[in-house]
């Protein structure tokens, strides 16, 4: 085969490939391993492939070769521009990039249309038209079908996206950062450009057989140039280092790096704006150097001076040596001002082996004198803890005297609900023990059942623990109870009780309780209404009875009960008589969210 114009073209993509080859070898080699640097290695790839394929093309000398060439060529087409959005999306830290489901999307348009280049040969979707021709400019003939066009128009717009992500994420950076995204998009621009008026001419001429060079491979030379540039003089590979110098740079720790020749090759401003006043860091300097001046301003603890003395040689020995991990301790610095320092040294190793060693000074100033000022607290404390005792004791006696009130009271309540019954009961069985042998033995029974029971309360409230599981319940059973000695009571609820807790439960039923008492064995009452109000406000309670009234009250213990129980829920009890019938008490309980449940 002659040497011919053709072939004198087809060194100008070899050289593109050549490039792009080197290019990919280079940053396999020396390139961080990142997922950042693989996104730019598969855009390397994508090129490389379409520079190969034109190579095929121009060399190609029979069909074979030739439909061989357009699958590596459109192969790169198919999955150039996703390469290119990934790029993008990775190296702007986009959280798409993290949505397994988006990329799979995403990879959907270029697998289908590379499935269809594959299957061509079935179909014909692809290319209407490939066939070889030797006295074609390009060795070919090509009329594109419906899954080219397909593919052109996702490839463009892939481009475009990945193009406005990084141009919106250049504008939010800073300087460096944003000189940097600027080259990353200017790289593939030419490429891109070039590659968009190749598709334009295709589609006006629709000639099957262009006259002119598709010049997008060559453009990749020049893509690869700016990419070097970001690579080399921006280091857009090495995002988490640069990023690692920056947090370095502003850390208020001051960082010392040393090589393993114990000379100091970087610090950080952190360092010189503390250290800057008692030594002057010149440019590879031996760490001795600047040990020797730190020691002599060095203040060792007279309370601890040996222990002191100890640890401090041993933080100057780690410093001066490559031989101690994860040493150091504290020191103390008595100029320009009286500062504490925690020193911190770790070995830099590389490959198992030792490289230097970094230095790290905290300055503890501010922990030294909180700690100062927290043993001067807690020796007054110490004081305050005497006193504290003192009254803890007289809080233990006020105690003591509260809970004995507190079972005075349950077992006044429990005692005389269940003495007034039994009294009542006995009355009965009094009466009826001649005329109805029968009935007075089931008062007796009657009579016994309501001393147990008062036994298991009286053991309840002594324990503090009233077992009211359900309010509406125990009260059927406290009114039936009452009416086994011939009192009628009569009980109605008006609204929802939606705010009941168990403090409230028990304020109401130990009330209706001591009413009840009272109505029977004060007033001698045959009948005792009882009216439970709920609203959005306040429990309203009303007992009225028809018992014996009474010109002056006098208090007992059972509504002094009524009257503490109320004073303890923020609420407000009144009770009276018309002096000739019945006894009536009304309460009024507001609801409060912050009320303790416990009873």
């Amino acid at each position: 085969m002659a040497f011919n114009f053709k072939h004198q073209i087809a060194l100008l993509p070899i050289s593109t490939t050549l490039v792009i080859l080197v290019t990919i070898v280079i940053f396999l080699v020396k390139g961080k391993k990142s997922l950042l640097l693989l996104s730019f290695i598969a855009m390397l790839a994508m090129m490389f492939l379409w520079a190969f394929g034109q190579i095929l093309q121009y060399l190609s000398g029979n069909q074979l070769t030739t439909i061989l060439a357009h699958r590596v060529i459109y192969t790169s087409i198919c999955f150039m521009s996703l390469s290119w959005l990934l790029f993008a999306l990775v190296y702007t830290n986009n959280p798409i990039i993290s949505n397994i489901n988006k990329l799979v999307l995403f990879a959907i348009p270029p697998v289908f249309a590379w499935c269809g280049l594959l299957t061509d040969n079935l179909h014909h979707l692809f290319f209407t038209v490939l066939k070889y021709d030797s006295h074609k400019y390009i060795n070919s003939v090509v009329i594109y079908g419906i899954i080219f066009w397909l593919t052109t128009i996702y490839s463009y717009c892939y481009i475009i996206a990945g193009t406005v992500i990084l141009i919106k994420f250049m504008r939010t950076q800073a300087t460096q950062a944003r000189r940097q995204t600027r080259i990353l998009l200017f790289a593939p621009i030419i490429s891109f450009i070039a590659s968009f008026f190749g598709d334009l001419y295709l589609l006006i001429t629709k000639d099957p057989s262009p006259k002119i060079y598709d010049p997008t491979p060559i453009c990749f030379t020049v893509t690869i140039l700016f990419f070097g540039i970001a690579a080399f003089r921006y280091r857009f590979l090495e995002i988490i280092p640069g990023a690692l110098r920056k947090v370095v740079e502003n850390i208020d720790d001051a960082v010392l790096i040393i090589d393993n020749n114990n000379c100091i090759v970087s610090y950080n401003p952190a360092f010189a704006g503390f250290f800057q006043q008692i030594y002057t860091i010149q440019p590879n300097c031996f760490i001795s150097t600047f040990t020797q001046a730190l020691r002599q301003y060095c203040e060792i603890d007279p309370e601890t001076a040996p222990e002191t003395a100890l640890k401090t040689a041993l933080i100057f020995a780690a410093l001066e040596s490559n031989t101690s991990d994860l040493a150091g301790g504290d020191i103390c610095l008595r100029q320009p001002e009286r500062k504490y320092f925690k020193v911190k040294t770790r070995l830099i190793i590389n490959q198992k082996r030792v490289q230097g060693r970094i230095v790290t000074f905290s300055d503890v100033t501010g922990y030294r004198q909180l700690l100062a000022e927290v043993n001067q607290k807690n020796a007054e404390l110490s004081t305050v803890n005497e006193q504290l005792k003192e009254h803890l004791t007289l809080i233990e006696e006020l105690a003591i005297v509260k809970e004995r009130n507190r079972i005075a009271r349950d077992t006044h309540d429990t005692l005389g609900h269940t003495m007034t019954l039994l009294i009542a009961l006995l009355e009965v069985s009094t009466i009826l023990c001649e005329q109805n042998p029968a009935e007075t033995k089931t008062k007796l029974l009657e009579a016994t059942l309501v001393a147990k029971q008062g036994i298991k309360e009286l053991r309840r409230s002594i324990h503090q623990k009233m077992e009211i599981s359900n309010l509406f319940d125990s009260l059927q059973k406290l009114f039936v109870d009452f009416e086994l000695s011939d009192m009628k009571v009569d009980f109605s609820v008006e609204g929802i009780a939606n705010y009941l807790n168990p403090k409230y439960e028990d304020l109401i039923y130990r009330i209706c309780q001591e009413a009840l008492t009272n109505a029977l064995r004060h007033g001698k009452a045959k009948r005792t209404a009882i009216i439970l109000r709920f609203d959005n406000q306040a429990i309203r309670l009303y007992i009225f009875d028809d018992g014996q009234g009474c010109q002056k009250i006098s208090k007992g213990m059972g509504l002094t009960g009524m009257e503490q129980r109320v004073k303890e829920c923020n609420g407000n009890i009144e009770y009276g008589s018309n002096g000739e019938i019945g006894f009536n008490i009304n309460v009024e309980i507001p609801f409060a969210l912050n009320l303790d449940v416990s009873p």
